[in-house]
């Protein structure tokens, strides 16, 4: 999955369409057994308005991230994500009768979570040799540690064991 998190951005739209289009499949089968072709209508609309908004969210942070301050990247794309499904929510519940009646907002939603998730683990960079720092050390660490040569106690002098009186 590291290939993919730090792969270019056409490798990431595809990734994000492979997932958008597999929750489709799902929904729009959904949508046609209970709304028929208003259903599948309202389930189509909403996918797209969510996958707009990710693209335009992982373009934008693609060009703005590489600048100096990285947080831009995420409160711009965070707009571009918002922007799109807001408005298409606006504009389809100001319309009388239509997609509102068989679950356009629940698609909306489900695609919109589905987007944000996909996204988040496309942005979010792994490293794959990060040391391990809160690792309880081993014996064998312990033993390492003694055994060498420039090993000092506090006071220069190379001591195991506990302080005598006279230190």
């Amino acid at each position: 999955m590291n290939w993919l998190r730090n792969g270019s951005v056409c490798l990431r739209l595809s990734a994000l369409t492979g997932i958008l289009g597999g929750v489709f499949f799902a929904v729009g089968a959904f949508a046609w057994r209970t709304h028929e072709i208003r259903g599948l209508t309202a389930a189509a609309t909403a996918a797209v308005l969510c996958w707009v908004g990710a693209v335009l969210a992982l373009c934008l942070d693609r060009v703005i991230r590489s600048r100096s301050h990285p947080f831009s990247g995420v409160v711009a794309s965070m707009g571009a994500r918002m922007g799109p499904a807001l408005l298409g929510a606006a504009s389809i519940a100001s319309s009388e009768g239509g997609l509102v009646d068989v679950g356009f907002f629940e698609y909306l939603i489900l695609f919109f979570e589905t987007a944000l998730f996909a996204q988040i683990g496309l942005l979010t960079p792994m490293e794959t040799n990060a040391p391990r720092r809160n690792r309880i050390p081993t014996v064998q660490d312990i033993e390492r540690q003694l055994a060498r040569p420039n090993w000092r106690g506090s006071r220069g002098k190379a001591r195991i064991g506990p302080r005598s009186r006279s230190e």
